[in-house]
């Protein structure tokens, strides 16, 4: 990972439990770049990271969040601004931060919203937000860098075939998830 991250100052890592480990960086900066540009993923799957203090136990610190970025298509030229990506990154989740360089102004682009998720929950697959004349609009999200993704169940972190709904045996299971997330 150390490779992949490019670090200035390095890092030390430590396993600390079972599929645990803490990381130690000589410097803030290397800090800031690997939880800025994350999710970081290793053998297609996600490593959930948390900065945490010195007064923290390290195998007590919970890991059921990460930031993403996540694309917003079909938002129109006149939401194009910070209040509609707020509302789009607090309904999944918690609102980080927004690339307002992404967006080009036609109904084809997308809004790119960071947002802090929670991994044991279900993705959102879209939304309807209201235009200025009351009428609704679709709003589908797209996931970029998404690791494993169950399609039964649409959590992160495992494939259908590990899935405790599939598992039941429902033959009429439905799928409400697939690869265009």
């Amino acid at each position: 990972m150390a490779v992949l991250w490019r670090l200035g100052k390095g890092v030390s890592i430590e396993e600390i439990g079972e599929k645990r480990y803490i990381f130690i960086f000589f410097h803030s900066v290397d800090v800031n770049r690997v939880l800025d540009y994350g999710p970081w993923l290793f053998d297609k799957n996600m490593i959930v990271l948390r900065a945490i203090k010195l007064r923290d136990i390290p195998l007590k610190v919970l890991l059921d969040t990460v930031e993403l970025w996540v694309q917003a298509h079909n938002v129109p030229y006149s939401h194009d601004n910070l209040g509609t990506a707020r509302r789009i990154g607090n309904y999944l989740g918690e609102f980080v931060r927004w690339d307002d360089t992404q967006f080009d102004g036609k109904w084809e682009s997308y809004m790119c919203v960071r947002v802090r998720m929670n991994v044991t929950k279900p993705l959102k697959v879209g939304t309807i937000l209201m235009n200025g004349k009351g009428e609704g609009y679709w709003v589908a999200f797209k996931y970029e860098k998404l690791p494993s993704l169950c399609f039964c169940c649409g959590v992160i972190g495992h494939v259908e075939k590990y899935c405790l709904l599939y598992e039941k045996g429902d033959q009429a299971l439905t799928r409400p998830y697939s690869s265009w997330l």
